[in-house]
């Protein structure tokens, strides 16, 4: 679990697009007309729970508007840039089938943060996709939050 890090190069824009965008979105921030949009197919491996978030009426399905997804890639361009400032204990779980982001890039927030090594813990989740605490196999699920909560409690 780790805050949006990096935009997955596989689900970026050339960078002249980006630079398009980002210039358009000070003028018309409300479009939706960003390259790509979140494909739930992606994210959720358990279909049932797939289904499950398909029929939410208010889950927002559509291209991100403009000015948020210029928003979005602009954090992740700052949090990687200043990943070394990081000093608050922290755990990272990131699965190895996620196609949203990767999860090389909370590997490199765990390295690149400077938290001695006793009061960080990265988990990589062999196989597992976006969800690893919600949208994977309930056994699954299980061991990843008691893993978390075993880490947690071993620092209280």
């Amino acid at each position: 679990i780790a805050p949006m890090c990096k935009i997955a190069d596989t689900v970026k824009p050339p960078a002249p697009v980006i630079t398009v965008l980002q210039a358009l979105s000070k003028y018309l921030p409300s479009p939706s007309i960003t390259p790509s949009a979140m494909d739930d197919r992606l994210v959720f491996k358990d279909q049932s729970f797939l289904r499950i978030v398909e029929k939410d009426p208010i889950k927002y399905s559509g291209r991100p508007r403009l000015a948020t997804a210029s928003e979005m890639y602009n954090a992740t361009c700052e949090l990687e840039t200043k990943m070394q400032e990081m000093k608050t204990p922290f755990i990272v779980m990131h699965g190895t089938g996620d196609v949203v982001t990767t999860h090389e890039a909370s590997i490199d927030l765990y390295n690149a943060a400077s938290v001695p090594e006793e009061d960080k813990k990265i988990v990589i989740c062999e196989g597992a996709w976006h969800g690893v605490l919600w949208a994977e196999p309930e056994e699954d699920i299980e061991k990843n939050w008691q893993v978390m909560l075993d880490w947690i409690n071993s620092r209280v």
